[in-house]
């Protein structure tokens, strides 16, 4: 598999933080709408967001800690918690429509043809990044989201690195229009299941 460093503790810490993350973002169905910096998905043959079978994969791989080409509610709440506390199980379990479990093509079939609009996933990501609604990613969110992901722990150099790196108008804060920028940048490579 094409993220099999990041399973390697010996590696991984080898690596600087902003290198340990791979990539989660996917810029390859975005359009650019409005002013210079603003890129929102493209839509589908349904008017839903755009999602391709590369991204499916690549957000199954992220979810799969197990490997075994499943997803559980308690497998992606895991995956959730380094994000938010307040998700829970029941949550998860109401995203899934009931069901105890759900493949690749489970996926395929939810995402593909979707008929969600008026949903702007990069600001719904942010979200997660800042809980206190500051307008910036919080650091120590950051910091533990590192940590919980398993990508080991980063101290503040790596995390100022980190900031730097996405920090497009360099004003020390990841804001949305930051994480947007950065998130046009990034092409998702998935990984084989």
């Amino acid at each position: 598999m094409s993220s099999a460093p990041y399973r390697s503790k010996t590696i991984v810490r080898n690596k600087p933080a902003w290198k340990r993350l791979p990539s989660l973002v996917s810029s390859s169905t975005l359009v650019k709408r409005g002013n210079a910096n603003e890129y929102l998905p493209a839509t589908n043959s349904n008017g839903g967001i755009l999602i391709n079978e590369a991204e499916i994969v690549h957000a199954m791989h992220f979810f799969d800690r197990r490997k075994n080409g499943k997803l559980t509610p308690a497998n992606v709440r895991e995956r959730l918690a380094a994000f938010s506390d307040d998700i829970t199980v029941k949550d998860v379990r109401q995203m899934f429509g009931g069901k105890n479990e759900f493949s690749v093509n489970d996926l395929k079939t939810l995402l593909l043809q979707n008929e969600v609009e008026n949903f702007d996933p990069f600001e719904e990501s942010f979200h997660l990044l800042d809980p206190k609604g500051t307008g910036f990613a919080d650091k120590e969110l950051l910091r533990k989201v590192f940590y919980t992901l398993g990508f080991g722990s980063i101290n503040d150099e790596e995390l100022d690195i980190l900031i730097a790196v996405a920090d497009a108008d360099n004003d020390g804060n990841i804001s949305l229009d930051d994480f947007r920028q950065l998130a046009q940048k990034i092409s998702v490579t998935a990984p084989t299941i």
